[in-house]
């Protein structure tokens, strides 16, 4: 986003009430370009989204999860401790308004939500609106896109960042949709019913609090499909501690709200309740003692025919991180969020890997126009990924200079603050580390697609030019034909049929071959001088 936006801030401004929280960006959408430099035609799309009329008495729907993090005095001999919080499950507005930020904590809005929601949240927690109109993008694409605000100088993010999450499915093999050209046709399909689903979202068509937002659908072959889904990520802080706002695409069961393709021709093959894969993630090394405490209780766990991994993230958040870290150190807090968007997109470049494979090499002759366009379409989802992670690994890389909020015991100078430090510096190395392999594995993986791409014109070309060369030689035996009957032709035309030997001529048969045989041998022995060569 543009530097204007940084006069968006509500820190500082006591907002009394959600109403007082959506007059202030309403007020702020209403700045035109010739009344403030620091224009607000970005946030017109918010301002209407927050201003709403309802009723205060009104309990509406809402799914706000909220990790509360005790002070740390720090573990004294630097050994890793358990994350415990204190988790609150809001469910409505009435219990949103009990919310405090007295300590440490991360707040999680799941899928969708009202903007009674997010009034109120930006009213408890002053919290800047260009968090909010960041993920609400879905429900105005076009606008961002106009003004040409998008991507923001580093000093304009304020402590916000983006990550991708990636969920693969499966239909089952279908043995009547393995022909290349009913791939494309179900890409086609596919893309229809997801341009069909963003615009029932951008309408709000069937869209109630806490249902999952799809952004993108990517069709890799008759078997497998994937979803993109994001999550937006701001910090601030918060007298001597720090609040971190989650909110991610990921709500509830994605069978709930607009349909979209996920949920078409599923194949009665696959054994799983939901068409999804898991998501693939390692148990940290502490937990080897014992799994018992590391498992997610059954309140939490996620049922449904379309249920999803990454929906069990937010009630289950910091089970493999340090309880230390965690009320100290808010970008460390941060390390599941980075560690879930970096498992998922390894699981799908492995898959674009396999598909890329199938692709290339040999098996590129097979089927050139398709396997052409099969290239190009992962080249376009690569190339997406990789502005994402290129981001990524820049706020990870820059995380200390950009002065993340952290709480007061960060900064108390005893050893056990030390060793947190170097701890959680090490873990954002690390987290470096995974997001720079995933980026240079997009990277690879494009230039295969490129090379397989130019290949295939390459082998297009080639074929092409055979194909001329054979139409030329075609020509040419058809001129060399010509340079015979075009002779014996004028001689028929020439005499006409005034011939004794049909009774209306004085010419005897005879003279036809007299002067058409030389003629013939004439012309040919012309051809065979210019071009040297003899039938």
């Amino acid at each position: 986003m543009s530097t204007a936006e940084s006069e968006v801030n509500v820190q500082g401004y006591s907002c009394r009430s959600p109403e007082d929280y959506a007059e202030l960006v309403a007020e702020y959408a209403q700045q035109s370009i010739g009344t403030s430099i620091f224009t607000g035609e970005l946030f017109e799309g918010l301002a209407r989204f927050l201003s709403r009329e309802f009723d205060r008495a009104q309990q509406v729907k809402v799914d706000v999860v909220v990790h509360t993090f005790p002070a740390s005095t720090g573990d004294q001999d630097g050994n890793q401790r358990k994350a415990t919080s204190d988790l609150t499950i809001c469910s409505n507005t009435s219990e949103v308004d009990q919310l405090r930020s007295e300590r440490s904590a991360i707040v999680f809005m799941r899928g969708h939500q009202p903007p009674e929601c997010l009034t109120r949240l930006g009213a408890i927690f002053n919290t800047n609106p260009l968090f909010f109109q960041r993920h609400l993008e879905y429900l105005w694409p076009s606008k961002p896109l106009k003004l040409f605000s998008s991507s923001s100088l580093p000093s304009a993010s304020f402590n916000t960042i983006r990550l991708r999450v990636v969920t693969l499915g499966e239909r089952g093999e279908n043995k009547g949709l393995k022909d290349h050209s009913h791939i494309q046709a179900l890409r086609e399909k596919d893309g229809t019913a997801m341009a069909g689903y963003l615009h029932d979202v951008a309408r709000e068509y069937g869209l109630q609090a806490g249902n999952s937002i799809v952004r993108a659908f990517n069709v890799h072959s008759a078997q497998y499909f994937s979803i993109e889904q994001e999550v937006t990520v701001t910090v601030q802080g918060v007298n001597s501690q720090w609040l971190a706002m989650i909110w991610t695409d990921v709500g509830d069961d994605l069978g709930n709200g607009p349909g979209g393709p996920w949920q078409h021709d599923r194949s009665p093959k696959i054994t799983r309740q939901s068409p999804f894969l898991p998501a693939i993630q390692f148990f940290p090394a502490q937990a080897a003692k014992g799994l018992s405490g590391w498992m997610i209780p059954s309140s939490h766990q996620s049922q449904g025919p379309f249920a999803q991994s990454a929906s069990l993230l937010a009630k289950n958040y910091g089970l493999t991180l340090d309880s230390g870290l965690l009320a100290t150190d808010s970008f460390y807090a941060l390390t599941e969020l980075f560690q879930s968007s970096a498992n998922s997109i390894c699981q799908l470049l492995n898959l674009i890997e396999s598909v890329i494979d199938q692709s290339t090499g040999y098996n590129l002759y097979k089927s050139q126009e398709y396997n052409l366009e099969n290239l190009s379409y992962h080249l376009a989802i690569l190339n997406r990924f990789e502005n994402g992670l290129r981001e990524n690994i820049f706020d990870l890389e820059n995380h200390q200079s950009l002065n993340w909020p952290r709480s007061c015991h960060d900064y108390c100078g005893d050893d056990a603050a030390l060793k947190n430090k170097s701890k959680a510096i090490a873990t954002a190395e690390l987290l470096v580390i995974d997001f720079q392999k995933l980026h240079s594995r997009a990277v690879q993986l494009s230039a295969r697609c490129q090379s397989g791409m130019s290949t295939c014109m390459n082998s297009a070309a080639i074929a092409e030019s055979k194909r001329a060369i054979s139409q030329a030689q075609q020509v040419e035996q058809l001129t060399r034909l010509a340079f015979i009957y075009i002779p014996l032709s004028f001689t028929a035309s020439f005499f006409g049929m005034n011939l004794t030997t049909f009774g209306t001529g004085t010419l005897h048969m005879s003279t036809w071959f007299a002067v058409s045989i030389p003629l013939v041998v004439v012309s040919y022995g012309v051809l065979a001088w210019f071009s040297g060569k003899w039938i």
